[in-house]
């Protein structure tokens, strides 16, 4: 298997479909992810996890 995005999403895809998930995209499932992290690790280890230069972008999450 490749680790291109492309992979990446095409994978993504089929785990949705084989466990009865619909598939809302990348984003929405990256979005979902990074906001129970940010409710469930402290700023800066959320903002350390996700490659986020600021603490404000993680903020944004944390909502």
């Amino acid at each position: 298997m490749g680790s291109s995005q492309t992979s990446a999403r095409e994978r993504l895809r089929a785990l949705c479909t084989r466990s009865g998930v619909p598939y809302r995209g990348w984003h929405a499932f990256q979005y979902e992810a990074e906001t129970r992290l940010a409710a469930h690790a402290s700023l800066d280890n959320a903002a350390r996890h996700l490659g986020h230069v600021s603490r404000k972008a993680t903020r944004v999450y944390a909502k």
